[in-house]
């Protein structure tokens, strides 16, 4: 269901590109106005739902009542998130021009801010979603949970399509004037139905879950003291996680101002990578990041939680110990072929891209590629602070972490052309997850799991993968360089950068299996039992 969801969130990609472009002004503005809901959902929701609401939810349904309890929880929290998206939503206009870059024109802050009214809806919606979400993962429901966004992006990949045909059909290049209030209406609220939608849908499989709704209000019987002081914590560190992410946005989205501004010709200015390039490089890299580390982080966090309020250390070390082993495996090879093969992939991924923008979203998937691990690292050992209610020592990790990021960022500013800001934005982040993924797993062995996770079996594996990657890119690089000498794939054809990315992503598959074999990297010898089960069975 998540590649699935991933494969049709694609093509949502590339239809959005085609739509509006990954670089320009109107690409921009809708992308300031679209992420801002994304942004403040995780800020007042998914972060807070996503990592408190399991533990506790799992710890409910040894009650009798639990389905009153947990009942309590939603009608709560869903009273709370509408009442937030009705604020957001009245001062929309405020929130948008703050984020959005101060060299942008009159004209494109305002074709942000109305796109804004109609995206900030999206915040309940989405809070919605992870609610009815987290009550199906903590009852062990994945599929549903999985299929929502499948859902969303059909609907919203419906709606871009009708936006082009209305501007005047695939290959139009939209500009500022073109917008006009039907076409903004369209695809703004087009996005947000297709966001109620994917919330709207989990309500079928929560019944059929055998989960029982009562309408009971209430604020005492299901944890509030608790949720709240967890919440405190969570919200803080969200709160800085996505100032920081708005603060990266805001930079990037200034660029072409600034090259503009520094005497760069006109024609030239709209191919500099602005927010949506960075935002697009993004969608890619959480192709990767959302088919392994997320996959396997929502799937293992219940079973985490179940160990943890047991109070059993062993089996929450195992469990840890095995998901992140699993995220090091697959994910070593895929930041291999992203660094190696980033311009096909991009190809592949964004057809509609222009081979300027091709280039420049490249960039970016190079450099966020290196952030693939030490992400995984870290959000999977997270997790077993949040199934222990240690927030506030997250907290503390986070905010060096966010200190060092912003210190690189305001480096990159000052000595790289503006040009090259979205590859140093992403190099920055890598950087900074570096150091949150030590810090998180050290502090992890020596404030919960101690004696019992033993650090020595990540680093034999991360060096072992590591190895394999390297000699796996080493034989893509090459063979790239003799069968595909001096071609462009950024002007290259679909086609012929889908057999690239399928001939040097087959032999670095190869090359990379069988170091990791001559090295007996155990976890790749379990999956390919695994996969020799299923396709015997």
């Amino acid at each position: 269901m998540t590649l699935l969801a991933r494969v049709t969130g694609q093509v949502r990609a590339i239809l959005l590109v085609a739509a509006i472009g990954a670089t320009g002004y109107v690409a921009d503005a809708f992308d300031v106005a679209n992420n801002v809901p994304t942004t403040l959902n995780v800020l007042l929701t998914t972060g807070i739902f996503n990592v408190i609401l399991v533990p506790q939810i799992t710890r409910t349904r040894k009650f009798k009542n639990a389905d009153e309890r947990v009942s309590k929880m939603m009608i709560f929290a869903g009273l709370v998130i509408f009442l937030l998206t009705v604020l957001l939503t009245l001062f929309s206009g405020i929130i948008i021009t703050a984020v959005a870059s101060g060299d942008w024109s009159a004209q494109q802050r305002l074709l942000a801010v109305s796109f804004g009214f109609w995206c900030m809806p999206q915040v309940f919606f989405y809070g919605l979603y992870a609610l009815l979400g987290q009550v199906l993962a903590a009852r062990e429901r994945f599929v549903a949970y999985g299929f929502a966004p499948v859902f969303n992006n059909i609907i919203s990949s419906a709606i871009l399509v009708t936006f082009i045909f209305v501007n005047g059909g695939f290959g139009h290049r939209i500009a500022l004037e073109d917008m006009t209030s039907e076409k903004i209406t369209l695809l703004a609220l087009g996005s947000t139905v297709a966001i109620a939608a994917q919330a709207l849908i989990l309500v079928v499989p929560l019944i059929h879950s055998g989960f029982h709704f009562k309408l009971k209000f209430g604020v005492h019987g299901f944890g509030l003291r608790n949720i709240s002081k967890l919440a405190v914590w969570s919200f803080l560190m969200m709160s800085i996680e996505q100032l920081v992410a708005l603060f990266c946005v805001k930079i990037v989205s200034g660029a072409p101002n600034v090259a503009a501004q520094r005497g760069l010709p006109a024609d030239e200015v709209v191919n500099i990578g602005g927010n949506a390039a960075y935002t697009t490089a993004i969608v890619i890299f959480a192709v990767a990041h959302s088919l392994i580390t997320v996959t396997l982080m929502t799937t293992l966090f219940t079973r985490i939680s179940k160990s943890a309020s047991v109070g059993d250390l062993r089996e929450v070390s195992r469990d840890l110990l095995k998901g992140i082993n699993f995220i090091i495996l697959l994910i070593t090879f895929t930041t291999a072929v992203f660094l190696i093969l980033n311009v096909p992939v991009v190809r592949v991924l964004i057809p509609s891209a222009y081979s300027k923008s091709c280039s420049v979203i490249a960039l970016g998937v190079a450099a966020l590629s290196l952030r693939l691990i030490p992400a995984g690292i870290y959000q999977m050992t997270s997790r077993v602070f949040f199934a222990f209610g240690r927030v506030r020592n997250l907290f503390v990790i986070e905010v060096p972490e966010h200190l060092i990021l912003i210190l690189l960022v305001l480096l990159t500013v000052h000595f790289l052309d503006p040009a090259w800001w979205i590859f140093g934005v992403c190099i920055s982040g890598a950087v900074a997850y570096v150091f949150a993924a030590l810090a998180v797993l050290f502090a992890a062995k020596a404030q919960i799991l101690r004696r019992y996770f033993n650090l020595s079996i990540i680093a034999r594996t991360l060096i072992r993968c590591s190895f394999a990657a390297l000699t796996a890119g080493l034989s893509g690089k090459i063979l790239k360089e003799v069968v595909f000498h001096g071609i462009d794939f950024a002007c290259a054809s679909w086609w012929f950068s889908l057999l690239c990315v399928a001939l040097l992503g087959g032999v670095m598959l190869f090359v990379y299996c069988a170091v990791c074999k001559a090295f007996r990297v155990r976890e790749l010898e379990v999956l390919i039992a695994k996969l020799r089960g299923r396709v015997f069975r």
